[in-house]
């Protein structure tokens, strides 16, 4: 392509273009290729990109690159969720069979994995309700640490709850859906 605009190859048809190409690189400003040919420098050469001192080796992990918007930072308290004041745990088969299957007492059984962002967001209103329903006792499973408790119990989401009466299972709500669940303890204290 250069030699075809060369001089020598120049056709007096083309002199015109060739004439237009270079007065407009001419026109270019010598301070607009100055910022250019630094941009490309510091591109090229890595060492002259500006860096971050030695004790701080890497970006702050509470900013995010080009955002404003901060990272939300999560304790470790909020990895877990542990049962409330009014809904105790089982930790053991032989304890769901002690407190579920062999109590003649209404049970709401509340079966969550503590990576289920639902059953987290749940738990408050659970612990409410077995604030507000003294006569039902209200018990939880991690279904992570109780697998064969809840492959007994048919669990394929979280949460579910599980209603018994007399030690059988007579309803069950799968979902974080307070109404449904509120609706199910009403007719499991009639």
């Amino acid at each position: 392509m250069l030699r075809a605009l060369s001089p020598r190859c120049l056709q007096p048809s083309s002199t015109v273009a060739f004439t237009r190409l270079s007065s407009s690189f001419s026109s270019i400003s010598a301070r607009r290729l100055t910022r250019a040919f630094t941009l490309a420098s510091t591109l090229s050469r890595p060492s002259a990109l500006p860096r971050l001192p030695a004790s701080k080796p890497f970006a702050p992990v509470h900013q995010r690159a080009f955002s404003t918007t901060p990272i939300p930072q999560f304790t470790s308290t909020s990895a877990k969720m542990g049962a409330g004041e009014f809904v105790k745990p089982i930790k053991s088969k032989e304890e769901y069979l002690e407190k579920i299957k062999n109590s003649k007492n209404p049970i709401v059984l509340d079966c969550y994995a503590d990576w289920c962002g639902p059953c987290k967001a749940i738990a408050p209103q659970i612990n409410a309700f077995a604030q507000e329903y003294s006569n039902i006792e209200f018990y939880q499973i991690d279904v992570d640490e109780l697998t064969d408790v809840a492959e007994e119990l048919g669990i394929r989401a979280m949460p579910t709850f599980i209603f018994f009466k007399d030690g059988e299972k007579v309803k069950d709500v799968v979902g974080a859906n307070p109404q449904a669940i509120q609706l199910a303890i009403q007719t499991l204290a009639a």
